[in-house]
């Protein structure tokens, strides 16, 4: 069964390369056209043999979303909907506007959260996604828009923090140099509140700016509609909101509904 490419990691192509006879740094020329350069083929790739190319085609998918619908709005934002390799459905937005174009992205299929206000809080926890199809998220959209995104924030369907290690090793591709290279500044990560994962976000090398989605300022109003608020009190929220502050250096944003 073919692999998909994005899951993985320099290091990890640099062996695929060595494994099939070719020099490490192949490694570095292929994640520049995956990660810097907008193919939609591998046979968009100029610096790498026809033999080369045909290995990668035998071995890799290119992409393991592909567009299902699109929905453009009139402030210039557009809702992309894309297809899943097991047919399963994950949206993300793009957010133009005169400085910057964000964009909105999903970690999950539905939410094991089940906030009482989210419409994909009906759908329960379907499944997470990988990190390729986290990552793959802003380049099909880059693609599709013609686009260049310049922001990110984790605010699409899914918690982040549920489906960490995935959220951390796409924070990666998207942060470091090695790959995208977005400053981390212009990365948001949302998260309902889990404590834990927060004090772990704030200590790996390409940690986020955080936000929290607070949106009542009673833990009585949380617990009736964020499900999960029972176990992580206002009091110890705020504190770990603080740490995550004095660790990275980064500000916290409170997120707030407003709800009649």
């Amino acid at each position: 069964m073919k692999k998909f490419i994005y899951n993985y990691k320099l290091e990890d192509l640099e062996e695929y390369f060595i494994s099939i006879g070719e020099k490490k740094f192949r490694g570095k020329q292929l994640l520049q056209w995956l990660y810097q350069k907008h193919i939609t083929s591998f046979d968009d790739i100029s610096n790498l043999s026809k033999n080369i190319i045909t290995k990668l085609k035998e071995d890799f998918e290119l992409f393991s979303i592909k567009e299902k619908a699109k929905y453009p709005s009139s402030d210039g934002s557009t809702k992309f909907v894309f297809e899943t390799h097991d047919n399963k459905f994950v949206e993300t937005v793009v957010i133009p506007t005169e400085k910057r174009n964000t964009i909105c992205i999903s970690t999950q299929i539905g939410c094991p959260v089940k906030c009482a206000f989210c419409n994909t809080g009906t759908m329960g926890l379907v499944r997470n996604l990988s990190v390729a199809e986290v990552y793959e998220q802003i380049n099909l959209s880059e693609i599709l828009s013609g686009t260049k995104i310049t922001n990110v924030v984790y605010m699409g369907m899914g918690e982040p923090l549920a489906n960490y290690s995935v959220t951390v090793d796409s924070l990666e591709k998207i942060i470091s140099e090695t790959y995208k290279g977005i400053s981390r500044r212009k990365v948001v990560v949302s998260t309902s509140g889990l404590i834990e994962k927060m004090s772990e976000l704030a200590s790996i090398e390409f940690a986020p700016k955080l936000a929290l989605s607070l949106h009542f300022s009673s833990d009585k109003a949380r617990n009736t509609y964020i499900p999960t608020a029972k176990n992580y009190p206002l009091d110890k929220l705020i504190g770990a909101c603080i740490h995550y502050k004095n660790i990275t250096g980064l500000d916290v944003t409170y997120e707030y509904l407003l709800i009649k």
